[in-house]
């Protein structure tokens, strides 16, 4: 194993060699201005450093499978036992190392191990094979012991990936449940709420969750089905749906060992392609995120679909509008089309109400779920901060969700009281009765005779 830094146009090695022998499953972070390399060999799962002059092998374990991480209290090495049974973290820190606890999970078959750390928290989830994929999620915190969190019945054949973000922790799956991302918080009373729909259509593997300026970012790879070609692909979460990042990487030699890490506003993707190897090449790709008040504004909200709906707003015919002299805002909003919405998206885009779905759709059939209709009245009202500032839903706890305030605002204005007292289901679509009642309730409910 040796190191080596990208300075923006090559790459210098800037270690010494350090020999292992056969090594897979490496992972690197770093911590207090010293490198920590994790690495599989020979059966064990080994933690090394690299501290600018030499080599320390720090910590060594018989293990069948592994994962690595760094918070800002310690370097953090997980692994599971030879016959997948136990589950164990081991922490290095300024003042040495020691294993968390006898072990963080006894099991049936613990596979796809994935250990985060922030803040003195540190959490580890994992999937047992001999309970259909369950899904489980330790945390060990202040009370120096671990705690179970799992999600209820949640499967993931594809493994799942979880992440400390401040308060929240998050958690990514995939399999026959869907391509998903969960999040609860850390408080004792957290509950697990999916984000937005699935970051991927069909079958992904070796999916990786990062977050840029507190934006979710996915990469995961996929295969053709004629199992010919590699996709490295990436998406983000904007505004309660994923979109996707760029374009996609290809290869017909195949991509593999993936790492995503996120710097300065820009998330960056290390891979190898190539087949053998003897010709196997290390590649890095950087993608920029978009930011603002984006995505997932579909249209059902409530004035689509039959030409009661459409009448003089826009619809075809004489009473159509002339098309403004400006470039269309998406491929799916045309001017020519006479659509009855085209205005509407143009003021709604002007007034910073949406963005669209990505940079260049609209998705104007697309359904609206009920957050994005409440933070759409919300932007139309001038954003106004709601004087609340915890929510009384259990379902909206997460401050940086796009919805957050529009919600508490909302459930001020009396708006909406959510499905339940303490649920108000963000992500559950909105019918057109729920959007002309929020809109009537915006407008301060009033009676029939102000309409001509």
């Amino acid at each position: 194993i040796y190191l080596s830094k990208y300075n923006g146009t090559s790459w210098s090695r800037v270690s010494t060699v350090f020999s292992t022998g056969m090594t897979t499953r490496l992972f690197l972070q770093k911590y207090g201005g010293d490198f920590y390399v994790g690495y599989y060999s020979a059966g064990k799962a080994n933690l090394a450093k690299w501290d600018g002059s030499g080599w320390t092998l720090l910590y060594s374990a018989a293990a069948n499978d592994m994962d690595m991480t760094a918070g800002n209290s310690g370097v953090y090495l997980a692994y599971s036992s030879m016959d997948n049974s136990t589950v164990y973290v081991y922490q290095h820190t300024a003042s040495g190392g020691e294993l968390l606890g006898s072990s963080a999970a006894v099991c049936g078959y613990a596979a796809n191990l994935s250990v985060t750390a922030e803040n003195g928290t540190v959490a580890v989830a994992y999937r047992d094979f001999t309970l259909n994929d369950r899904v489980y999620t330790k945390v060990y915190g202040a009370g120096h012991a671990w705690t179970d969190v799992s999600p209820v019945s949640l499967a993931s054949s594809g493994g799942a990936v979880i992440k400390l973000h401040g308060s929240q922790l998050c958690l990514l799956t995939s399999g026959s449940q869907g391509n998903l991302l969960y999040c609860r918080s850390l408080a004792a009373n957290g509950s697990w709420t999916r984000e937005g729909g699935e970051y991927a259509q069909g079958n992904v593997i070796d999916q990786q969750l990062c977050f840029v300026d507190e934006m979710p970012c996915v990469i995961y790879k996929r295969s053709t089905s004629q199992e010919t070609v590699s996709r490295l692909e990436a998406a983000q979460l904007i505004d309660g749906a994923f979109a996707p990042m760029g374009e996609y990487l290809a290869s017909d030699k195949g991509i593999s060992s993936h790492r995503l890490h996120a710097c300065n506003g820009k998330l960056y993707a290390a891979y190898l392609s190539g087949d053998g190897y003897a010709s196997k090449q290390l590649n890095l790709k950087s993608y920029t995120p978009r930011t603002g008040h984006t995505g997932s504004d579909g249209g059902n909200s409530g004035d689509g679909g039959n030409s009661s709906d459409s009448g003089n707003s826009g619809g075809s015919g004489e009473d159509s509008p002339t098309a403004p002299a400006r470039p269309d805002p998406f491929e799916d909003v045309k001017s020519g089309e006479h659509s009855y919405y085209y205005d509407a998206v143009l003021w709604a885009l002007d007034a910073g109400i949406t963005a669209g779905k990505t940079d260049t759709l609209f998705v104007p059939f697309e359904a609206c779920t009920r957050g994005q209709v409440v933070t759409f009245l919300w932007r139309a009202a001038g954003k106004p901060e709601p004087a609340a500032k915890i929510s009384p839903f259990t379902d909206v706890q997460d401050s940086r969700s796009f919805y957050y305030k529009a919600v508490l605002w909302a459930a001020e204005r009396g708006i909406t009281a959510g499905k339940t007292d303490t649920l108000f289901a963000p992500f559950e679509a909105c019918t057109r009765g729920q959007v002309v009642t929020f809109l009537w309730r915006a407008a301060g409910k009033p009676g029939l005779s102000v309409f001509p």
